[in-house]
């Protein structure tokens, strides 16, 4: 396929291991088309550092990386009255974010449904949050996952995602 202007190929390393043993190990190149998904991927690596923050000081409690937690503390004990629950899925939600963010980069169809499924779902959640706990700060999540649905679900996004409707 021949590169279209403003392409670029991005090279990334794989090696997936249990232990000291190499399950699998390759170089996958992506080309990437568009400085939105770009953008998108970025703010998926963003929340993959951010629940993974969460997922580390869930783990380990009363280390000096709790003091990003003063931001919410209501969050912080919610999440630790679920115990390992919460490390559990803040690092299943991390790892998901990085693989989505890869696959959002490589155009992958998969990677759409998974970031537009998720975004709906965080948006549904935070409206939730903000009814249940009366808190509006939490609504703010609700017009830019909004805002970023809209995008994706343009024709020619879907279309960078091999997604777009035919014509009859």
């Amino acid at each position: 396929m021949p590169k279209a202007r403003g392409d670029y190929c991005l090279l990334v390393t794989v090696e997936l291991s249990a232990g000291s043993v190499v399950m699998w190990s390759g170089v996958l190149t992506i080309r990437v088309r568009l400085l939105r998904v770009r953008l998108l991927a970025a703010l998926f690596i963003l929340g993959a550092c951010a629940s993974g923050y969460a997922a580390v000081t869930l783990a380990w409690p009363g280390t000096a990386l709790d003091v990003a937690w003063t931001v919410n503390p209501e969050g912080q004990a919610g999440l630790r009255s679920l115990g390992p629950v919460a490390i559990v899925g803040m690092a299943a939600l991390s790892v998901t974010m990085v693989v989505t963010a890869v696959g959002l980069l490589a155009l992958r169809r998969w990677a759409w449904w998974v970031a537009v499924v998720g975004l709906a779902g965080n948006a549904t959640g935070d409206l939730a949050t903000a009814i249940a706990t009366g808190e509006p700060r939490t609504l703010i999540g609700v017009p830019v996952a909004g805002l970023i649905v809209w995008w994706l679900t343009r024709r020619e996004v879907r279309s960078r995602f091999g997604l777009a409707r035919r014509a009859k």
